[in-house]
C-alpha cells in the first residue's frame, strides 16, 4: 500500500504523514520481536540448564552406586586375603604319597611320608625299604621313579641307610622324577633308607 504524504486542497498542500510516529511504531515492533526472540532463547537456555542438571544428578547417583560397589568389593577382598593368610600360615599334614618305581627298579616300600605343608613350603621324609635294581649300590645316578610332588626347582637332600650305615644323595626335579645320585656301599635289595626333604612347591 502506498504511503499518503499529503493532500492538496484549494492549492494548499496539507502534510498528513507523521514519520516520527511511524518510525517509533516500527522501532517498537522490532523491539517487541527482539524481546520475543530473547525470551525464546532464555527458555531454551533454561531447558538446557535443566537437562544438564538432570544429567549431573544421574551421574552423581551412578558415581555413588559405583563407590558403594567398590567399597563392598574392597571389603570382600580384605576378608579373602585375611582368610588366605590364615590358611597359608596354618601347618597342614598331608597323606602319605607313593613313589611309582621306574622300569628296572623295585622295592618293598617307596613312599613320601611325614608330610607337613605351610603355605608353599613342604617338609617330608622319603622312605625306601629294600630298593633294588640298576645303579643301586654304585656311584652312578639311578632314576628310580616318579612322585606326586613337583618342586618349583630341583631340590637335593642327603639320606642315610641304617643297615649299611652309609650316606646317600638324592634329588627330585620339577617334573617329580626321583633320583638316587650316589649310593655306593648300599646293598641292593637289603636297605632301609630315609631322606628328609624341604621343598618349595
Amino acid at each position: 500500500m502506498a504511503n499518503i504524504r499529503g493532500i492538496e486542497l484549494a492549492s494548499e498542500i496539507y502534510d498528513l504523514e507523521d514519520t516520527s510516529a511511524r518510525n517509533t511504531a516500527t522501532s517498537a515492533s522490532q523491539t517487541a520481536t527482539e524481546a520475543g526472540q530473547t525470551a525464546t532463547q532464555a527458555s531454551q537456555t533454561a531447558t538446557q540448564a535443566s537437562q544438564t542438571a538432570t544429567q549431573a544428578s544421574q551421574t552423581a547417583t551412578q558415581a555413588d552406586e559405583k563407590a558403594t560397589e567398590n567399597a563392598s568389593a574392597i571389603s570382600q577382598l580384605q576378608s579373602d586375603m585375611e582368610t588366605l593368610e590364615d590358611d597359608a600360615l596354618t601347618p597342614k599334614g598331608l597323606n602319605t604319597m607313593q613313589i611309582t618305581m621306574a622300569q628296572g627298579y623295585s622295592s618293598n616300600l617307596a613312599v613320601i611320608d611325614q608330610i607337613v605343608k605351610v603355605g608353599r613350603v613342604m617338609t617330608c621324609s622319603v622312605t625306601l625299604n629294600g630298593i633294588r635294581g640298576g645303579e643301586i649300590g654304585s656311584d652312578e645316578t639311578a632314576e628310580i621313579g616318579t612322585c606326586p610332588i613337583h618342586p618349583i626347582k630341583t631340590v637335593s637332600a642327603m639320606g642315610y641307610d641304617i643297615l649299611s650305615k652309609v650316606t646317600i644323595r638324592a634329588r627330585i626335579d620339577t617334573e617329580g622324577t626321583f633320583y638316587i645320585e650316589e649310593s655306593e656301599g648300599v646293598t641292593s635289595g637289603s636297605n632301609v633308607i630315609t631322606i628328609p626333604f624341604t621343598i618349595i612347591v
